[in-house]
């Protein structure tokens, strides 16, 4: 008999790849968050999905569910001043 996949099950209905690094940690590939377009389905909202794992391939699901959330990476637009001495102690501010 074979060995039954490792699987994350984002909503119930998106399963991805997860990997076992050891007895407390299992990493998931996310969906992707890509419209039938290719443009980004990220607003200027938090998008999230609920995640479970399943052991055996995606039949069973082991819980509670855990949110994943994805977020909009920052864009740094500037920052003030932008050089300073290379002793450091600057204290800078940055705005995006």
């Amino acid at each position: 008999m074979g060995r039954d996949k490792v699987v994350c099950v984002f909503n119930k209905t998106t399963f991805t790849n997860a990997t076992i690094l050891d007895e407390n940690t299992i990493k998931c590939d996310s969906p992707s968050m890509l419209n039938d377009q290719g443009y980004s389905k990220l607003s200027n909202k938090l998008v999230w999905y609920n995640v479970e794992i399943s052991i055996d391939g995606g039949r069973e699901l082991a819980g509670p569910a855990q949110r994943y959330t994805y977020y909009m990476d920052p864009k740094v637009q500037n920052i003030v001043p932008n050089s300073g001495p290379v002793s450091g102690g600057t204290k800078v501010k940055i705005v995006g």
